[in-house]
């Protein structure tokens, strides 16, 4: 760790980001003092839902949520896990969060079109579907 933050320093001091946006600089500056990407994260993750392990992926999107991670995934794989474990209530709880910080996800209403079912509420399923159709429709050249 020590040592990437001073390689990132140098390379700061030297002048070996010259003309460079000052948001690059500091996502390059955030990689080399982290030490590695949320995507190791949360392919991680979806190795844990694979393999059963529905509570410690429950976990770790619980975590990352809470680091106000912004990857759209985290939620996701946070609800697959809650269904997995039978957790119904909780399920729809998160998808409705997901749905309310991403409204134009496509994904997280397919999704919560599953969690919808599942708590036996059909009403809100056929709401998401027509939601899905309308988003499609509404912004298809997103979806092409």
């Amino acid at each position: 760790m020590r040592r990437r933050f001073q390689s990132a320093r140098s390379a700061c001091l030297d002048g070996a980001f010259p003309g460079r946006s000052p948001v690059l600089l500091a996502v390059w500056l955030m990689v080399a003092l982290v030490g590695k990407l949320p995507a190791a994260d949360l392919e991680a993750c979806r190795k844990l839902l694979a393999t059963g392990q529905y509570e410690a992926c429950h976990q770790a999107a619980a975590k990352a949520i809470e680091e106000n991670e912004f990857a759209e995934e985290w939620r996701l794989w946070q609800t697959r896990a809650l269904l997995a474990m039978g957790r119904y209530p909780e399920a729809q709880s998160a998808i409705v969060n997901a749905i309310s910080r991403y409204p134009t996800s496509i994904r997280a209403r397919l999704l919560g079109h599953e969690v919808s079912i599942q708590n036996g509420d059909l009403e809100r399923a056929r709401t998401l579907l027509r939601e899905i159709n309308y988003l499609a429709n509404y912004r298809n050249s997103t979806y092409r």
